[in-house]
């Protein structure tokens, strides 16, 4: 990542007005001028540049016409206030790039007012003395470095004091950036440059700190984030109608008023996970002593199933065991939630709700192939334990690859497999963990994308595993 140096440049302010000492009659208005230092070279970007130490830099500057809101409250009763708030607009900008300000308040507003100064005008939050929430500013972008197309780019927050007579402000703090700017080139794991539709940021708790609809032809976002601190942050992006994720480790916090620029490469469906955690385009992509262990099959979140999982699922690239299994033996009682019809009908049930010591045993035949899945460790960074998938999750699995080029149909997650080294799925069948009945589960067909049902205990219908994980 690439930082910028920020010149500090000196605070003027400035009193170009006087008023005389009689009262103020009702409604009475004043206006005051006052005088904003040049910007910090940052955001709402009107040049790329490299500052005195040849460092990567996006230059920002003042322009006539801009708005400001300037924030302040006035004591109403004992403990009550009104929220009032100033338009100011900058009414010349000088060689320096100072910019001189104009706005109009209530001449009985009491000399010696705090107020907030903000950046852009639009950004300031209405019945407060504030700032809107970031998620509202950071929703609201657009992925462009253009000053009028996406403002909250560039949110700046300042401070002053209101005298009335004289009429001034002192700007105690000059609009400081509330953001950094991060530069994201967009590409898949094979270097092709991907243009967003969507674009979402996810922390390591799995919490949304921006999620927004780009406006843009070109695969380079400027994404504006606040300051966040060392990790792995999750990022999910649509492009030309495939989901795409990747993930990304912080070493160092980054800083509000900094620019930084990283190649963002993100992995699809049909991509595979390997051994380290770490995407890659197929197994003979992944590096010298690693080896790919699954296959990204479904890129979405489900919140409501009883073990949730905020990105998506992976299939094993073999079969959990070489010979088909028992769903479990006659002595064995599941008591899992019944299915009565397959498809979309199947409920949010979790195949990792049931990764257990109970299922884990020999009871459980196709539950204990799935969890070992051979032997095979799981992924060592951001993935959970290998489990049976469920029928909902098998449904979600087979839908979502349609958007490969392949059959658009069950086939195309069979086909999928051998595309990236694994092994095809058999047409004999997969179990998934629901059940139909106390006797009965399901299980998907391979040769016809068709559910059935087959009795759980009886060896003459046992059918395969593959295993599943979740991300």
């Amino acid at each position: 990542m690439l930082g910028f140096v920020a010149m500090v440049l000196a605070i003027a302010a400035c009193n170009t007005m006087e008023m005389d000492n009689q009262p103020a009659e009702k409604d009475e208005m004043i206006t005051i001028t006052a005088q904003l230092a040049p910007k910090t070279a940052m955001t709402k970007a009107l040049a790329s540049g490299k500052d005195a130490g040849d460092n990567d830099i996006i230059v920002s500057t003042w322009a006539v016409g801009e708005h400001l809101a300037i924030l302040y409250k006035v004591k109403k009763g004992e403990t009550t206030y009104d929220y009032l708030s100033a338009d100011a607009v900058i009414t010349a900008v000088d060689g320096s790039g100072a910019a001189a300000i104009e706005f109009s308040l209530d001449a009985r507003t009491p000399d010696g007012t705090d107020c907030k100064i903000v950046y852009p005008y639009s950004a300031k939050q209405d019945g407060d003395v504030n700032v809107k929430g970031s998620d509202l500013l950071l929703n609201a972008q657009n992925g462009k470095l253009n000053a009028t197309e996406n403002p909250y780019l560039d949110v700046r927050v300042g401070a002053g004091v209101i005298h009335i007579s004289p009429a001034s402000l002192d700007v105690t703090t000059q609009p400081a950036v509330l953001f950094s700017i991060f530069e994201f080139t967009i590409q898949d794991l094979a270097g092709n440059a991907k243009v967003p539709s969507k674009f979402k940021v996810i922390d390591a708790n799995d919490t949304e700190i921006a999620s927004f609809t780009p406006n843009t032809t070109s695969n380079i976002l400027y994404v504006a984030l606040p300051a966040m601190d060392a990790g792995t942050y999750w990022f999910n992006a649509t492009a030309d109608g495939k989901p795409y994720v990747a993930k990304a480790t912080i070493s160092n916090a980054t800083a509000t008023g900094m620019y930084y620029q990283t190649m963002m490469k993100m992995a699809t469906l049909g991509n595979v996970i390997a051994s380290d955690g770490k995407f890659y385009v197929n197994n003979a992509e992944t590096p010298q002593g690693d080896s790919a262990v699954a296959m990204i099959s479904y890129l979405g979140y489900s919140t409501s199933e009883a073990k949730p999982y905020k990105h998506g699922l992976a299939l094993a690239l073999r079969d959990a065991s070489s010979t088909v299994v028992v769903w479990m033996t006659p002595s064995a009682d599941a008591g899992h939630t019944k299915q009565s019809t397959p498809g979309i009908s199947f409920t949010t049930e979790s195949g990792l709700q049931y990764n257990d010591d109970t299922h884990n045993s020999s009871s459980y035949p196709a539950f204990q192939a799935a969890i070992s899945n051979n032997g095979t460790a799981k992924p060592s960074s951001g993935c959970t334990d290998w489990f049976l998938p469920s029928g909902c999750q098998w449904y979600n699995m087979i839908n979502a690859c349609t958007v490969l080029n392949y059959n658009h149909d069950h086939k195309c997650l069979r086909d999928a497999f051998e595309a990236v080294g694994g092994t095809n799925m058999n047409s004999s069948g997969y179990w998934s963990c629901s059940e139909k009945t106390n006797s009965s589960a399901w299980y998907i067909s391979f040769s016809d994308g068709t559910w059935y049902t087959s009795n759980k205990g009886s060896e003459g219908n046992a059918k395969y595993v593959r295993s599943a994980l979740a991300f």
